[in-house]
């Protein structure tokens, strides 16, 4: 359990929080949801310990453990795999750690013996003889396979670590968990895995996630941060969505209402006061008046902001899209011809206009690989890729740093792709993607991973292509703006190649789906596609 007392939080001048009273109870999966800023990572950071409130009192359950996902991805660098897993039980690795110590040393005194006696009995009563087993199924469901789990940690790609500080958080099974944006890195197959393992949990859950599908799939109540305080709704994101609205609108109604009668008693007042006859009545309408005025309540329009997305294709496309035939890829670099540094061999696709091709597959099999060889900024092995003659394409790169130099400003950069257009034409753009008049002549080298994916999608509306190839569109995004980014491509008249492990994106976007793996590759109809 976790329980929040009069909790105030600031930055500087900010207000996060101010005299909060809220509870968080065992069995309950709880989504902390709010705008980019509102203190979702900090409130999670507050409750672990790694940072102290300025006022008021977080108290946790007695003697129950804690376990938050670590965002130091180079803590375990010379570290095995399997041990920086087994590491998430401190208890027993601290006396698995003392056991090797006393049992290097070949001979031992009776204290030592007696020091024996007791640290088997805190491995067995931490399921320490099966501590190996149990680290080796989270890290395979995580997508760490089996041959990576004696490696040290250094040998791993950044995705791959995050795995494994995911499994190391699970794996001592703590009361209370908290997890913060724990769906990055993982593949699809990954993210249902991990869904069906929080789903079974009996102690307290927090998870931040910009996740819309994963939010559904496991959260069991809303923690709602807004306006510096925190709103419960019981059931899943789509359930919230609905509420909220529906509470305001209520809200705003009786509102309305009210307003109406307090303007009746107004002019009534107004009228009859000074009038002898109706004196008694005008004053008890007064009253009634005051009464009235404090049923009315405020209503404080919510700190999110949504970006208004709108991609319009500048012109119809052919009968012919794409064409794919016989692809194959290796990693950069190969030198040999194995079938280890393959990414993807013999890949045929056929796309016609109203098609959309999502490319999923998990860290490293070649997804980024795919979408540069169709945007001709990699030359394929083998095969042949040939677009329609009346294609305009669009290009969302998964890397945002190279395609937005850091030497400028959002609005000179999208201006000097349409020099020709005015000042408020590209300003315009800028706008709806939530940058205000100072914040378009902000340095591109001091704006946040969503800022600059707000700025490439601002190009992708300017440049009105009709087809877009979009590499992971939704990392960096907050849960407001991919909701926005998701209905917009809904109703986008062209068609999409992406790839994406958003489950919400690709349910609702695709037609087909590209499977990559380190297997082998598949084109299903998206309706046939298993998550």
């Amino acid at each position: 359990m976790i329980v929040l007392s009069e909790l105030t939080m600031r930055f500087g001048a900010k207000i996060l929080f101010e005299n909060i009273n809220a509870q968080f109870n065992p069995g309950c999966v709880y989504g902390v949801i709010g705008a980019n800023g509102a203190g979702k990572s900090t409130l999670l950071k507050l409750v672990a310990g790694k940072l102290e409130a300025d006022s008021g009192q977080i108290s946790l359950g007695k003697g129950e453990r804690l376990s938050m996902l670590e965002q130091d991805h180079f803590a375990y660098e010379d570290q095995r795999v399997i041990d920086t897993v087994i590491q998430g039980n401190a208890v027993l690795w601290k006396a698995m750690q003392e056991k090797e110590e006393i049992y290097a040393r070949g001979t031992y005194t009776d204290e030592e013996n007696e020091r024996l006696g007791e640290l088997e009995m805190v491995v067995a009563e931490n399921d320490g003889y099966e501590a190996d087993v149990n680290a080796a199924v989270l890290l395979e469901g995580l997508g760490i396979e089996t041959g990576l789990h004696e490696e040290l940690m250094k040998t791993l790609s950044g995705g791959d670590k995050v795995r494994v500080l995911l499994a190391k958080c699970l794996f001592s099974e703590p009361e209370i968990l908290l997890l913060d944006e724990p769906t990055n890195n993982l593949d699809v197959h990954s993210i249902r895995w991990l869904e069906g393992r929080l789903k079974a949990r009996e102690g307290v859950t927090l998870i931040v996630s910009h996740d819309r599908h994963f939010l559904n799939s496991t959260v069991s109540h809303v923690a709602d941060i807004d306006r510096n305080t925190i709103r419960f709704f019981t059931g899943d994101y789509d359930y919230y969505l609905a509420a909220s609205t529906l509470a305001q609108e209520q809200t705003e109604f009786a509102n309305m209402k009210l307003e109406k009668r307090k303007a009746e008693l107004e002019r009534f007042v107004a009228r009859f006061s000074a009038n002898a006859s109706k004196s008694s009545q005008a004053s008890s309408r007064q009253k009634l008046l005051e009464k009235l005025e404090t049923q009315i309540e405020e209503v404080v329009p919510s700190r999110r902001l949504y970006p208004k997305f709108r991609f319009k294709p500048n012109r119809q496309m052919g009968k012919q899209l794409l064409r794919v035939e016989g692809v194959s890829k290796s990693f950069p670099g190969a030198t040999t011809e194995s079938e280890a540094l393959k990414l993807f061999e013999d890949v045929h696709v056929q796309l016609n206009p109203g098609d959309r091709l999502a490319v999923v597959g998990g860290n490293g099999v070649g997804k980024t690989t795919f979408l540069r060889l169709l945007m001709n900024e990699l030359e394929p092995d083998s095969g042949s890729i040939e677009w329609g003659t009346t294609i305009s394409l669009g290009y969302f790169p998964q890397d945002h740093k190279e395609a937005l130099p850091d030497n400028t400003t959002p609005f000179e950069w999208l201006h000097g792709f349409a020099p020709q257009e005015t000042y408020e034409y590209v300003r315009g753009f800028l706008g709806r993607m939530l940058f205000n008049g100072a914040e378009q002549q902000k340095s591109t080298a001091a704006l946040s991973g969503g800022e600059r994916a707000r700025v490439l999608f601002a190009k992708l509306m300017m440049d009105e292509c009709n087809v877009m190839v979009l590499d992971e569109p939704t990392n960096h995004l907050d849960l407001e703006s991919i909701m926005a980014l998701n209905d917009a491509l809904k109703g986008y008249e062209g068609s999409l190649v992406f790839a994406s492990h958003d489950i919400e994106f690709i349910s609702t976007l695709a037609t087909q789906v590209l499977e990559i793996t380190p297997k082998g590759h598949r084109l299903v109809d998206a309706e046939k596609f298993s998550f």
